[in-house]
């Protein structure tokens, strides 16, 4: 991460910080930070292992974090891979701290790990394309057909919806998860109108150049390059040329058709989903034995 990338994360954990420990207090807030912060740097970590570089992390106070990536996946493989990173990171804590609790015994050591069995596994098992778990099944299905995918989103509404009706209490993550599949549904809805665009200007700079276009001065010429990247909606292009329009759409081509999974490739890895989800039941388990009247009261 840059230096401001990480001044922004600090920033972040000051607010979640302060949030939570004023809403329950700040023992809940020791505890649930790290655990959050280890399952997104998971994803982080594995962001580079797939050769992506623009890359970042912070909290969003107080609904978790998020590992930012600002390039395209290389493929829906990798997409998977990064997508189980976070909770497989999320299983190493969550162990590591159910160990310490059977050696010392110490309440809040249990209420932790149950607290982070429940943050991970809401993250697997909830059919949302933007959580972990649903972001695997997402791209399982696109790597079979890019309207399964589609139709896995309006799926995740309808969850939402449910959830927002029938759940009592569970209105305002509903609705803003609501919110940022929503953007990011419309992200990707308008990708392609995006890629037309700028083949569509990529034309108009190669028809400019055969053309042989004579100008009054280099100010008339910028002046003609930038009206046709402000006229196909590609104000936003750092780099207003050929060279820097061509980057872009094979940034975008990537983003909306990224390399599919074969399907001993996509079996492999909804087995690992499966199988994560059952040592998080078995964990998960052996916490419900004890008799822990209200978790969050070992916070307080």
């Amino acid at each position: 991460m840059d230096r401001q990338s990480k001044i922004w994360l600090l920033f972040t954990v000051g607010l979640s910080f302060l949030i939570w420990s004023l809403l329950i207090s700040w023992k809940f807030s020791v505890a649930i930070i790290p655990a959050i912060l280890f399952h997104e740097y998971g994803h982080y970590y594995w962001m580079g292992r797939e050769g992506i570089q623009k890359r970042s992390m912070m909290m969003i106070p107080p609904f978790g974090a998020v590992a930012a990536c600002q390039e395209p996946w290389p493929s829906r493989e990798a997409e998977t891979r990064i997508a189980l990173a976070g909770p497989i990171f999320g299983f190493i804590s969550a162990v590591g701290i159910f160990v310490l609790w059977q050696m010392f015994r110490y309440p809040i050591l249990g209420a932790t790990t149950y607290l982070i069995c429940f943050f991970n596994m809401f993250n697997l098992l909830a059919p949302i394309p933007i959580l972990d778990g649903g972001r695997v099944i997402k791209s399982i299905l696109c790597s079979m057909d890019e309207k399964w995918g589609v139709l896995f989103y309006y799926f995740g509404f309808m969850v939402l919806l449910a959830s927002f009706i029938w759940i009592p209490g569970a209105g305002l993550i509903a609705t803003v998860i609501g919110y940022l599949l929503y953007k990011d549904f419309q992200y990707h809805r308008m990708l392609p109108q995006i890629l037309s665009n700028s083949r569509l200007a990529l034309g108009l700079l190669a028809f400019v150049d055969r053309e042989k276009i004579l100008y009054d001065d280099k100010d008339q010429e910028e002046d003609v390059v930038k009206s046709i990247f402000f006229a196909s909606g590609l104000e936003w292009v750092p780099e207003k040329n050929k060279s820097g329009l061509e980057k872009v759409i094979k940034d975008l081509e990537l983003r909306i058709n990224p390399p599919g999974m074969n399907l001993s490739q996509a079996v492999n890895h909804f087995f690992v989903y499966l199988s994560l989800n059952l040592c998080y039941a078995i964990l998960f388990l052996q916490l419900t034995n004890v008799n822990f009247s209200n978790y969050l009261s070992f916070f307080k």
